[in-house]
């Protein structure tokens, strides 16, 4: 699972770093001279809310894993039931 993390986490990194890039003018200048300085707190913000959405959302489908799988195993259980309730009637004369 942590393989997966790291790597969602590197992917969304590249995603973003090409975005920044890609309305830039291909120039680490341009980062320094931003004019405005909140801009810095922008994008750092933009960075944080990113990371917090992949970890929240790597949670939740955790949690929605481990739900589905007990779930199942309640159905699974079942169907064990109604299988040994069919073999009791069928061997009973």
């Amino acid at each position: 699972m942590k393989n997966k993390q790291m790597q969602m986490i590197v992917l969304v990194c590249i995603g973003l770093l090409l975005f920044l890039v890609s309305g830039l003018d291909f120039s680490s200048i341009v980062l320094l001279n931003v004019e405005p300085w909140w801009m810095y707190f922008v994008i750092l913000g933009i960075i944080i809310s990113a990371y917090y959405f992949i970890k929240h959302s790597l949670e939740d489908k955790k949690v929605d894993d481990e739900f589905i799988e007990k779930e199942g195993q309640v159905f699974m259980e079942r169907i064990q039931e109604d299988r040994e309730k069919r073999k009791r009637y069928s061997e009973e004369p």
